[in-house]
Protein backbone atom coordinates (compact mmCIF):
# COMPACT_ATOMS: atom_id res chain seq x y z
CA UNK A 1 0.00 0.00 0.00
CA UNK A 2 1.29 3.43 -0.92
CA UNK A 3 1.56 5.85 1.96
CA UNK A 4 3.40 8.74 0.34
CA UNK A 5 1.85 12.16 0.02
CA UNK A 6 0.84 13.34 -3.41
CA UNK A 7 1.44 16.97 -4.20
CA UNK A 8 -1.12 19.16 -5.83
CA UNK A 9 0.05 21.09 -8.83
CA UNK A 10 -2.42 23.90 -9.00
CA UNK A 11 -3.24 26.65 -11.43
CA UNK A 12 -5.80 29.22 -10.30
CA UNK A 13 -7.76 31.23 -12.84
CA UNK A 14 -10.06 34.08 -11.88
CA UNK A 15 -13.42 34.49 -13.62
CA UNK A 16 -16.50 36.39 -12.54
CA UNK A 17 -19.81 34.60 -12.52
CA UNK A 18 -22.74 36.88 -13.41
CA UNK A 19 -24.83 35.88 -10.37
CA UNK A 20 -22.10 35.51 -7.73
CA UNK A 21 -18.45 36.53 -7.90
CA UNK A 22 -16.41 33.34 -8.03
CA UNK A 23 -13.25 31.76 -9.33
CA UNK A 24 -12.58 28.46 -11.02
CA UNK A 25 -9.91 26.64 -9.03
CA UNK A 26 -8.15 24.13 -11.29
CA UNK A 27 -5.48 21.60 -10.46
CA UNK A 28 -3.74 18.34 -11.30
CA UNK A 29 -3.01 15.61 -8.77
CA UNK A 30 0.22 13.66 -9.36
CA UNK A 31 2.03 10.85 -7.59
CA UNK A 32 4.92 12.33 -5.57
CA UNK A 33 7.39 9.62 -6.64
CA UNK A 34 6.47 8.90 -10.26
CA UNK A 35 4.98 12.23 -11.28
CA UNK A 36 2.13 10.39 -13.03
CA UNK A 37 -1.40 11.81 -12.77
CA UNK A 38 -3.73 10.07 -10.32
CA UNK A 39 -7.25 9.27 -11.51
CA UNK A 40 -10.34 9.13 -9.24
CA UNK A 41 -8.94 11.30 -6.44
CA UNK A 42 -11.84 12.69 -4.38
CA UNK A 43 -11.58 16.48 -4.10
CA UNK A 44 -13.64 17.91 -1.24
CA UNK A 45 -13.92 21.49 -0.05
CA UNK A 46 -15.30 23.64 2.77
CA UNK A 47 -15.06 27.16 4.07
CA UNK A 48 -12.59 27.28 6.94
CA UNK A 49 -15.46 28.00 9.37
CA UNK A 50 -17.45 24.88 8.46
CA UNK A 51 -17.17 21.57 10.30
CA UNK A 52 -17.57 19.11 7.44
CA UNK A 53 -16.35 18.89 3.88
CA UNK A 54 -18.73 19.04 0.93
CA UNK A 55 -18.16 16.56 -1.86
CA UNK A 56 -16.63 18.34 -4.80
CA UNK A 57 -15.22 16.48 -7.78
CA UNK A 58 -13.22 13.44 -8.79
CA UNK A 59 -10.07 13.78 -10.88
CA UNK A 60 -10.19 12.54 -14.46
CA UNK A 61 -7.67 10.16 -16.06
CA UNK A 62 -5.23 13.07 -16.43
CA UNK A 63 -5.49 13.86 -12.68
CA UNK A 64 -7.34 17.12 -13.50
CA UNK A 65 -10.14 18.76 -11.49
CA UNK A 66 -12.02 22.08 -11.37
CA UNK A 67 -13.95 23.66 -8.49
CA UNK A 68 -16.01 26.86 -8.59
CA UNK A 69 -15.48 28.81 -5.34
CA UNK A 70 -17.03 32.10 -4.25
CA UNK A 71 -14.77 35.11 -3.70
CA UNK A 72 -14.12 36.57 -0.26
CA UNK A 73 -13.70 33.27 1.55
CA UNK A 74 -10.95 31.07 2.93
CA UNK A 75 -11.38 27.54 1.57
CA UNK A 76 -9.91 24.24 2.68
CA UNK A 77 -9.43 21.72 -0.13
CA UNK A 78 -8.99 18.02 0.72
CA UNK A 79 -7.65 15.42 -1.72
CA UNK A 80 -8.23 11.74 -0.89
CA UNK A 81 -7.30 8.60 -2.82
CA UNK A 82 -7.11 4.93 -1.93
CA UNK A 83 -3.54 3.95 -1.09
CA UNK A 84 -2.38 7.54 -0.49
CA UNK A 85 -2.25 9.88 2.48
CA UNK A 86 -4.85 12.63 2.34
CA UNK A 87 -3.63 16.15 1.56
CA UNK A 88 -5.31 19.34 2.79
CA UNK A 89 -4.61 22.76 1.31
CA UNK A 90 -5.82 26.23 2.34
CA UNK A 91 -6.90 28.63 -0.40
CA UNK A 92 -7.37 32.31 0.46
CA UNK A 93 -9.75 33.60 -2.19
CA UNK A 94 -9.97 37.36 -1.85
CA UNK A 95 -10.54 37.98 -5.56
CA UNK A 96 -7.15 39.51 -6.29
CA UNK A 97 -4.85 38.14 -8.98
Amino acid sequence: MKSRLFPMIVCVLLFTNSAIASIFFKGIIRDAETGKPIENVKIKYKMNTQETYAYGKVTDKEGFFTLQLSIGRIWLILAEADGYQSKEMEIINDGSD
